[in-house]
């Protein structure tokens, strides 16, 4: 059961497990595959996922990265990073989309999903106004692309250091100190 309350307007967001969880992540994953193969008009697609530290985002991100293998998808498992992470690597890599297991600032019992396309050079957040009425739309109906053979795996568990080794090579000034980041 799908509440429709749970998609919001950069987001999809609700209490785990009460309003999202391992079940109904599965057909709302399928409705962002559905809705993204459409407006791309690729059968295939490349998805880089990543997921926050919430306690239930490790089970919420192998759901929806079964879901999207079986429909078809190449996955890209970012792992445990940050939502601008996984933006930046949908653009610095050329995936066709980019999902994140989070659901931001929002309490500890809260978990979802955001979303979006490249397009281009360009990322096109998926949002109200934007094809997340689409993609309630497509979810409330069942209205799925059907499951595909099998897609494929990549793991990509550094794209967080490889943002950020990428940006320092971009600038114009040098730091007069080595830093880590944890």
């Amino acid at each position: 059961m799908i509440s429709p309350s749970i998609f919001k307007a950069y987001d999809i967001r609700g209490v785990y497990p009460k309003d999202i969880n391992e079940e109904n992540i599965k057909l709302i994953t399928k409705a962002i595959y559905t809705h993204f193969s459409k407006i791309i008009k690729k059968e295939t697609l490349t998805i880089g996922l990543g997921r926050d530290m919430r306690l239930s985002s490790p089970s919420l991100s192998k759901a929806v990265r079964e879901t999207l293998l079986k429909m078809g998808a190449t996955v890209v498992d970012l792992g445990l990073t940050a939502t601008p992470s996984v933006y930046g690597a949908t653009l610095r890599y050329g995936f066709d989309a980019g999902i994140q297991v989070s659901a931001s600032h929002n309490p500890k019992e809260y978990n979802g999903l955001k979303f979006l396309r490249r397009i281009g050079r360009q990322l096109d957040k998926v949002c109200k106004g934007n094809g997340m009425e689409k993609v309630k739309e497509i979810a409330l109906k069942k209205d799925f692309l059907p499951e595909k053979k099998h897609g494929k795996i990549i793991y990509k568990n550094n794209s967080l250091q490889e943002g950020i080794q990428e940006s320092l090579k971009s600038r114009s000034f040098k730091l007069k100190k080595e830093f880590k980041i944890v």
